[in-house]
């Protein structure tokens, strides 16, 4: 630090960090339910889902990971899946690239 700071005076450049995590959490789940976003928990509605894939596609996102397991299709209305579809191919054609993890 010393010597970046006395002998070269070379300051760090101001960056934006490279990723921003994004939680569902508690807080936002009980806000989803009184908003009747959600009705439940688990399994996660997929069209809450899609709503936050939507957003982090509308502010330019590169990458959007998801780490929660997608399996419980039979177990959401068939609305909820086309949303869920929609949302993805439509941030995928503004060059948004997913990561889906895998259990």
């Amino acid at each position: 630090a010393i010597y970046r700071e006395k002998i070269t005076p070379i300051k760090p450049l101001e960056t934006k960090p490279p990723v921003l995590l994004v939680k569902i959490d508690n807080e936002s789940l009980i806000k989803a339910q009184e908003k009747g976003l959600i009705q439940k928990r688990y399994p996660l509605n997929y069209s809450y889902l899609s709503k936050i894939i939507t957003a982090l596609s509308n502010k330019n996102s590169q990458i959007i990971g998801i780490d929660y397991v997608l399996s419980k299709v039979k177990e959401q209305p068939e609305k909820n899946n086309i949303n869920l579809r929609k949302a993805i191919n439509n941030a995928v054609s503004k060059n948004n690239w997913f990561i889906f993890a895998y259990d």
